[in-house]
């Protein structure tokens, strides 16, 4: 079998990988056997020569097993469902969905990411909130959502443990843009969730990090094709964003805005988008 700087050379000539060629990628990323250099190269690779549908899935999947996944007791699996937003300037639309949603029954198990590019991260505006916990276990996830409907939660060692270090690498090797990369990255947390369907954000403007309208279409395609292949059913919905969403943008000040949505004091192009939702 190849070796991972063959591997990495095989991809950066525009080849396509095999699934065994991918799942090595992502064990030896688990394992700790590939160097941080390898890793920002190989991401480069897929960025440039970007990846086919099988690869795509493949690469998903692996992330996927290479950690723990919830599973929910059969009075609620009918209900678990959750939601996903590309980023923005100002976008606190999973703040606001997650007791919204929650509050008329369904039951949101997030597990979410930290900042990338000009976007704020949901964990990081979370965090803004003192004492607020983003590292819990399995079994007080379980009671946290069958006590009040919601949770969030970041990449961990158990949870989409592979996401969490290629999500940091992305930051500081310009490779955040690429659909591969961005399916895999988002599936494998929403798969480790054990979800029943997913309704994915695509914001695209100037204000988000899909800039231009054919890649979110591009990136709305392959993720409900990604999805339907691994078995979970996705909605898309492309909204536009060339501006702040909301009344401001920085983590505290968003937290602040999301408690005055919440007692009725909105910005109206944030409650058309939470509504549409």
């Amino acid at each position: 079998s190849l070796s991972i700087p063959e591997i990495i050379f095989k991809k950066a000539k525009g080849k396509a990988l095999s699934k065994d060629e991918i799942y090595k990628v992502v064990d030896h990323i688990l394992t700790e056997k590939m160097e941080m250099a390898q890793i920002g190269a190989f991401l480069m690779a897929v960025k440039l020569k970007d990846m086919n549908f099988e690869e795509t899935a493949s690469l998903t999947i692996a992330m996927t097993e290479a950690g723990k996944t919830f599973k929910w007791p059969s009075t609620i699996k009918s209900v678990i469902c959750d939601k996903h937003s590309t980023g923005g300037v100002g976008d606190k639309v999973s703040h606001l969905l997650l007791p919204i949603i929650s509050a008329c029954g369904a039951k949101l198990p997030m597990i979410s990411g930290r900042g990338l590019g000009i976007t704020g991260g949901t964990i990081d505006k979370f965090e803004s909130i003192s004492g607020f916990q983003c590292s819990i276990d399995n079994d007080k996830a379980l009671q946290i959502l069958e006590d009040i409907g919601c949770f969030c939660i970041q990449q961990s060692e158990q949870i989409s443990p592979v996401d969490r270090v290629t999500y940091a690498v992305r930051d500081v090797t310009a490779t955040i843009d690429s659909i591969p990369l961005i399916t895999a990255s988002i599936l494998s947390k929403k798969f480790a969730e054990d979800l029943g369907h997913l309704v994915m954000d695509i914001k695209v403007g100037r204000a988000a990090f899909c800039q231009t309208l054919d890649f979110g279409q591009s990136l709305a395609r392959q993720m409900i094709k990604t999805g339907q292949h691994m078995g979970l059913g996705i909605t898309a919905v492309l909204t536009k964003m060339d501006d702040i969403l909301g009344f401001c943008a920085g983590n505290a000040i968003e937290i602040a805005e999301v408690l005055q949505f919440l007692n009725g004091h909105f910005a109206e192009d944030l409650k058309e988008v939470v509504l549409d939702l």
